[in-house]
């Protein structure tokens, strides 16, 4: 009840907001973020790190600081990355001055947050003016999501069948119906396909084909060049 209660009061929120506003006024920009006695160190360090900087900061000494870089002008225009033709879907006039080509993971949760918070906006006002030619690519991180190549599939299997914005769309929403379910993410897809009014049929027989297991392995791998 205590526990509930301070919840509900948000009785640390001050307390937070300063914290917060004391790491501004001192440029932390990044978490973590360490002071020493006043001195700054930055980063997830090995203890070795540690170690050496309490010892300096025990001797009264300084520790090295890294000088801002001030940025370079480029001597030339940048040249841009070539990209492949394994695109999972596209929006907007190819002809657009701008192009961008976005590599997503459908069960990264910083992905969902985007595609809630920032896309729509773009779509609206860049790519709908003609201003921007939007790309999307497969980039399943499968190591530490073990679900995002099947559900790439899944949009594509959509787009199939003309839906793969709304199963884009629709993946991303519910990334926690399907996120952990292992073997049962499918059902969900399917779930999902039927609420889009696919043929459901076609749509399982898409998603055991195994037929945009290259293009998708072609995007990561392009991806992974580009860094």
């Amino acid at each position: 009840d205590q526990f509930s209660s301070c919840l509900e009061d948000r009785t640390f929120e001050a307390r937070i907001q300063a914290g917060l506003d004391l790491g501004q006024e001192r440029g932390v920009n990044s978490t973590p973020s360490f002071f020493l006695n006043g001195q700054r160190l930055i980063g997830a360090q090995p203890l070795a790190v540690f170690n050496e900087a309490i010892a300096k900061v025990q001797q009264g000494e300084e520790l090295a600081q890294e000088a801002p870089q001030e940025p370079q002008q480029p001597a030339v225009a940048p040249t841009p990355a070539t990209i492949n033709d394994e695109v999972a879907a596209a929006k907007g006039d190819p002809s657009a001055p701008v192009t961008i080509v976005e590599f997503t993971d459908y069960q990264c949760p910083y992905c969902a947050r985007y595609v809630e918070q920032t896309l729509p906006d773009l779509l609206e006002q860049y790519v709908e003016s003609g201003d921007v030619y939007y790309v999307m690519k497969d980039f399943p991180l499968d190591h530490i999501h073990e679900e995002a190549r099947a559900a790439a599939v899944a949009a594509r299997c959509a787009g199939e069948q003309d839906t793969y914005w709304e199963m884009h769309d629709a993946l991303f929403a519910n990334q926690p119906q399907w996120a952990e379910t292992g073997e049962d993410s499918q059902a969900v897809f399917v779930d999902l396909a039927a609420e889009l009014a696919l043929n459901e049929d076609e749509f399982e027989a898409c998603l055991e084909s195994g037929r945009f297991d290259s293009a998708i392995e072609s995007n990561l791998a392009e991806g992974q060049a580009l860094g």
